[in-house]
């Protein structure tokens, strides 16, 4: 039995340590947290009270679920206490009625027992030492808990005065805060019903912009057909664009073929003019030198016949004609007879009539080809007119074809660049409107946005705040209900005490009354005592603790005083919220005003865009026709390019003609060449004759005098005797005007090559004196005269050292000339300098790939768009005003 209760009071004694540890725990865990909370309330306050009181709910919500599982342990530990205490009563009760029905045979085993008792007594005394020693070690530790405790109280009870004081001040906040609470409440419902009336506006506003939008998507599905047949317009006048530019490639390609084969044509005329006068010169000269040779082998062979066999018979006839054709008044008669004079006189007799019909002949033969190459050179010089007429022809259409393109072209610049500036206008104001229209969108929503979180935060905060009020006012009566069951508890157990006092005093006298018989009585009543004295302990351990929890409800009770001063907080800044919610709904009923305006500023934007679009449209309808006229005068252009073409036809056949031509003069070149040949065999042969003939001294004299009568007569006929086409071949060169000296207007190139009178003579053959001076203005040939000045004699015919001037004149025109093309070149423009560039390259002799390079260079530096207007009488070769050699 002391075994049993030895090992209760230990268990018991366990549980009171453990238990009170963590009473002592729990609070030293509450009041270090206390004290860290209030560390960081205190720091957390400056920065707002809405941190402060969220961390003071927090940890009363932390201090409430703390006190709960205290007092849930203590209620454990009474159930205990309450078992134990039954289960005594009852071994109590068996005590006494194992007393009652047992004291007789007590009495009679009294000795036996008194023995067993005392062994037991000794050894009770033992466990009592163990006890006592244990109860001090408990005491030790009670009254250490007891210090710390009484520390702990007054620390709380300090904390518990401070918290009154603020639950005082807290609760008359408190009291004023649920007024303004409730009038804010009132404020509350009258706002929520103007937030209701708000949100219908809203609603209203809203639908207003679906019906925006709508409009806007509406607009924006017209503004993107409007930007595609922008686009597709734009499209095609880059398609035009480029078609102009091919256009222009093509028509500068045409122009430059165009002029160089104006070029061509020209320098092949110049020549083929030069080579014909060549020709003609030096046919007549091998002509003249032919009949004369014949003239003379002839002659000398007549008189080799006479001089080897003189027989007047033979010539009987010629003597006869010519002194019939001798003049009566001659002096000298003819000698009669055989003697040497007169078959000397017959001689020279006979020679004379046949030089003079051979003159005849020879008269003859110089007037039919003269006809024939009059015939020829009128049928080249009119074919020369007609080209030239051709070409000024086409050059003026060409002319006329480029300024009309250069004319539409600017036009067409000048549309394009006006449609292109009210496109980008159109572009800008609608890029605009949509910027505007996007950004009020955008500011619209956002508002709503806002309004709505700020909405939807604000319920958060007011379930949350009314869900923790409802849980607090939950915590507080279930820790009333708590409160009330420990104390209807404590009074049961102090009913129980009382009735177990009660009994322990009837035991006790019982036991008094039966120490005499049984000491061990004594003792178990003192254990039980004892124990008792322990549950009396535990009892008022009990008591303190129920204090304490009165204590925490009181703190739950402050710490429900401080929800309603932070609802009161939380009431206070949701008035001000509902203030600036006012605020802020009469700012969006201004800014609702503002986009009303604004739409109707943007409406009439719209409007505008709209007329705009439509003034493009019928721009871009006026630029299609003019696509449309562009495209005629395009067909018109490939027209004249096929005009062109054709004239290409033209100048290629003549260009045939003219190598055709070329091949008859290299041919007769050949055949002059091969008479010259015959012509040096002859004088070999006559010179071997004439040195084997050493009889012949006195004839040489007389072959010179025949020789200077016979080439000279021809040089100097007289306009009576002469024909008009040998006065046109003889004819003395007229007098030149001063401007002769200058070069021509229209003047292509000189060449460096001796000229001859007979060339001038031939190439001017048939026409008149003042033509021969002024070369008509759409020739490109120069006469001989403009070119370099003839020299005059005294009596006014050509002096015969014109015909052997040096080379060092013509040299020095042509390098005057020279110098005033490359100066011309390198001063004038682009468009102006790649008409000089084939007389560059022809008077520095360039080759094609350096005249194809200068080209190129100078077509890459012109622009397209600045191209000037290229006038032929004023620049490039056929330049009028050439200023002279300094």
């Amino acid at each position: 039995m002391f075994a049993n209760l030895q090992s209760k009071v230990a268990k018991t004694g366990a549980r009171k340590q453990s238990s009170d540890t963590r009473s002592l725990q729990v609070p030293l865990t509450t009041a270090s947290r206390t004290n860290s909370n209030e560390s960081l309330v205190s720091a957390g306050s400056a920065a707002g009270s809405v941190y402060h009181k969220s961390d003071r709910i927090r940890h009363l919500e932390s201090k409430v679920s703390e006190f709960g599982s205290i007092i849930r342990q203590k209620n454990a530990a009474l159930e205990t206490a309450r078992q134990e205490i039954e289960h005594l009563t009852t071994e109590i009760a068996k005590v006494r009625a194992d007393v009652t029905s047992s004291q007789f045979e007590e009495l009679e085993a009294h000795h036996k027992e008194t023995k067993m008792l005392l062994e037991k007594l000794r050894k009770a005394e033992e466990e009592l030492a163990s006890v006592n020693q244990l109860s001090n070690e408990v005491s030790r530790q009670n009254t250490e808990y007891r210090q710390r405790t009484a520390l702990e109280l007054e620390a709380l009870k300090s904390q518990l005065t401070k918290a009154e004081e603020t639950i005082r001040s807290l609760q008359e906040e408190s009291a004023h805060k649920v007024a303004e609470v409730e009038r804010l409440s009132r404020e509350l419902a009258q706002q929520s019903k103007e937030l209701q009336a708000k949100n219908e506006a809203l609603e209203n506003t809203k639908n207003i912009r679906l019906k925006l939008l709508t409009t806007q998507t509406t607009q924006e599905e017209t503004i993107r057909r409007i930007r595609a047949d922008k686009e597709a317009a734009e499209l095609k006048a880059n398609e035009l664009a480029k078609l102009v530019d091919q256009l222009g490639s093509n028509l500068r390609r045409q122009e430059s073929a165009t002029v160089e084969e104006a070029d061509k044509a020209a320098s092949a005329l110049a020549e083929a003019d030069k080579l014909r006068a060549r020709v003609a010169t030096v046919e007549a000269r091998a002509a003249d030198r032919e009949s004369d040779l014949k003239d003379r082998i002839r002659m000398l062979e007549e008189r080799l016949v006479l001089l080897t066999e003189p027989s007047s018979e033979l010539f009987a006839d010629q003597v006869a004609e010519a002194t019939k054709e001798l003049p009566e008044t001659a002096q000298s008669p003819l000698p009669e007879g055989t003697s040497p004079e007169a078959a000397r006189c017959i001689t020279l007799l006979v020679e004379r009539k046949l030089l003079e019909t051979r003159l005849h002949a020879t008269r003859k033969h110089l007037e039919d080809v003269k006809t024939t190459w009059n015939e020829k050179l009128t049928t080249l010089e009119s074919q020369i007119a007609h080209l030239n007429s051709k070409i000024a022809e086409d050059t003026s259409e060409y002319m006329a074809a480029t300024s009309e393109w250069e004319r539409t072209k600017t036009q067409l610049e000048s549309q394009l660049s006006e449609v292109r500036s009210q496109y980008a206008e159109a572009r800008a104001t609608i890029s605009r409107l949509e910027a505007a229209i996007s950004e009020r969108d955008r500011e619209t929503e956002e508002s709503v946005h806002d309004r709505d979180l700020e909405k939807s935060t604000l319920t958060a905060k007011i379930t949350a705040l009314e869900a923790k009020a409802e849980e607090g006012t939950q915590a507080y009566a279930l820790a009333l209900k708590v409160n009330n069951e420990q104390a209807s508890r404590i009074l049961a157990l102090e009913s129980q005490l009382t009735e177990r006092d009660r009994a322990g005093e009837r035991q006790s006298a019982e036991i008094q009354e039966a120490r005499a018989r049984s000491e061990s009585l004594d003792a178990q009543i003192v254990s039980m005592r004892s124990e008792l004295d322990g549950l009396r302990q535990t009892v008022t351990e009990k008591e303190t603790l129920a204090n304490r929890a009165a204590d925490n409800l009181d703190a739950a009770n402050k710490t429900i005083a401080d929800f309603r001063s932070q609802m009161a907080e939380l009431e206070a800044k949701c008035k001000t919220e509902v203030e600036g919610l006012n605020i802020e709904v009469a700012s969006l009923k201004a800014d609702i005003a503002k986009l009303s305006t604004e739409r109707e500023t943007t409406n009439q934007q719209l409007k505008e865009a709209q007329a705009a679009l439509a003034e493009a449209t019928t721009s871009l309808e006026q630029s299609r026709k003019l696509e449309e006229e562009l495209h005629l005068k395009i067909t018109e252009l490939e027209k004249q390019n096929e005009l062109h073409v054709q004239n290409s036809v033209e100048l290629q056949t003549l260009k045939e003609t003219i190598e055709s031509l070329n091949e008859i003069i290299n041919e007769r070149n050949k055949t002059i060449r091969l008479q010259k040949q015959k012509l040096t065999e002859f004088k070999r042969a006559l010179g071997q004759g004439l040195q084997g003939a050493k009889s012949m001294a006195s004839s040489s004299t007389t072959l010179a005098d025949e020789e200077s009568q016979s080439t000279g007569p021809p040089l100097h006929l007289s306009a009576s005797t002469s024909t008009p086409v040998q006065q046109q071949f003889v004819r003395p060169v007229t007098s030149v005007p001063p401007s002769a000296s200058r070069p021509p207007e229209h003047s292509t190139f000189v060449h460096s090559t001796p000229i001859t009178t007979t060339s001038s003579s031939s190439s001017l053959g048939l026409v008149d004196q003042s033509k021969d001076t002024t070369p008509s203005p759409n020739c490109g040939i120069l006469p001989v005269e403009s070119l370099c000045p003839l020299e005059k004699g005294t009596d006014g015919p050509v002096s015969p050292s014109y015909y052997h001037r040096p080379m060092a004149d013509f040299e020095l025109v042509n390098f005057d000339y020279l110098r005033h093309v490359i100066v011309k070149f390198l001063l004038s423009r682009e468009s102006e300098a790649l008409q000089l560039v084939r007389a560059v390259s022809a008077l520095l002799r360039l080759s094609k790939e350096d005249e194809f390079l200068i080209r190129q260079t100078l077509e890459a530096r012109r622009s397209w768009f600045t191209t000037p207007m290229v006038s032929p009488k004023r620049t490039g070769q056929f330049a009028k005003v050439i200023s002279p050699p300094h």
